[in-house]
Order: structure tokens, then C-alpha cells, then sequence
């Protein structure tokens, strides 16, 4: 019997959005990369914490337009080193005091959020690390990170449909927003030892159409 089923992200980690996968795991894997073999060998958030706290004084930072920069300041709390967050000068008001509520510094551009983005990068140094889902040429690594982090939706989203024994997916719909999510179900779905490979729609609202333009 056709159906049609989705996959609810409105709270995961206590946060409305599914970018918190994605900000924990990028975050995770700059810090194994900075501390090297000596990442493996904790047994407590609170040694991670101490680890991240000394990796990192200058804490993260990050570019948004909501959701993404909160997400990155829940991890910057998770480990107690300091983040700032940039948005864009037309991001509401609720989102942005929903960022402060991490206990982020916030930081209004006089921009779109490309420009936003540029001036978070030229920010960030040895000290702070930027922490962003978008790339461009000589900043791949992190972005990349991200997208292996909301793998865990595909993954889950799996499982879930072989236990109701529901058969194939014959099609996903996916928002596309910067790409990051985007790329990770592609990266799912058309895995090359995927035997079922469904037909992907990528969903962009009228209003934010970017990758249609």
C-alpha cells in the first residue's frame, strides 16, 4: 500500500533541528585531528572537556541564519569553551536571541548571509575554530564533516522503515538549504551498494530558492 512517512527532527538533542548531528560531529572530528591519538583515551565529558578547553581557548565560531550557529553553540557549552556566532542582519529577532540563550556571543553582519559567511572565515584562526556546513575552494574538511554527521537521520531512518516492513523507498524528498543535508542523503541513497536506490527531490521554498537559481 502506498504511503507516505517523515522523518521528524524537531527535537533531537533538545534542539528543534536536525543540525546538531552535524555541528557535534564536525566539532568531534577537528578536535581528533588537533589532539591526535590522545582523543581515544577519555572516559567522561568532563575529560573531553578539559582536552577541548585546552585545544581550544579561543572556542568556535560560526556563520548562520538560525539554526546551525545554535546547534554549534550547544556544543561550545557541552565543552564549556566560548563561541560566536555571526548572522545575518535580516535573521529574526527570535532566532537570534535563541542563540544567546546558548550562551553564545552573537554578531550582527550589515549582510546576506554569504557575506556572513566570509567574514565568520576571516575570523577565525589557530585559536577559534570555524565550524561551518558551507564550502568553498580550501575549506572542504569541516563542511564534509557535517554532512557525515546527518548521516545519522538516513541511518535511523532505515531501520525504522525495515522494521515496519514497509518495503522499498521509491522516493526521498529532501530540503536542500546550503547542500549539507543534501548531500548526505545522496550519499545514502545512491551509494554505489545501495541495491534499492530511490528517486531524490531536492525542496527549496520560492521564497530561498538559491540552488534552483
Amino acid at each position: 500500500m502506498a504511503a507516505v512517512w517523515v522523518k521528524d527532527e524537531s527535537f533531537r538533542l533538545g534542539l528543534p533541528s536536525f543540525k546538531i548531528l552535524g555541528a557535534s560531529w564536525a566539532v568531534y572530528r577537528a578536535l581528533e585531528k588537533k589532539l591526535g591519538h590522545t582523543m581515544g583515551n577519555w572516559n567522561s565529558l568532563e575529560e573531553l572537556r578539559g582536552r577541548a578547553g585546552r585545544a581550544l581557548p579561543g572556542g568556535l565560531i560560526a556563520a548562520t541564519d538560525g539554526n546551525h550557529g545554535r546547534a554549534v553553540a550547544r556544543v561550545a557549552a557541552w565543552l564549556k569553551v566560548p563561541a560566536r556566532v555571526l548572522v545575518p542582519s535580516g535573521t529574526s529577532p527570535s532566532r537570534r536571541e535563541a542563540i544567546r540563550v546558548e550562551g553564545a556571543e552573537l554578531q550582527v553582519v550589515e549582510g546576506d548571509y554569504d557575506k556572513t559567511v566570509a567574514v565568520a572565515a576571516s575570523l577565525a584562526g589557530e585559536d577559534q575554530w570555524l565550524i561551518q556546513d558551507t564550502a568553498w575552494p580550501g575549506y572542504r574538511e569541516v563542511p564534509r564533516w557535517v554532512v557525515e554527521g546527518y548521516a545519522t537521520i538516513f541511518l535511523e531512518s532505515g531501520r525504522q522503515f525495515r522494521e515496519k516492513r514497509e518495503g522499498d523507498i521509491d522516493l526521498v524528498a529532501v530540503q536542500i538549504g546550503v547542500g549539507s543535508l543534501a548531500a548526505a542523503a545522496v550519499r545514502h541513497f545512491k551509494h554505489p551498494a545501495r541495491e534499492n536506490r530511490p528517486v531524490l527531490v531536492g525542496v527549496e521554498p520560492e521564497g530561498a530558492d538559491c540552488a534552483y537559481q
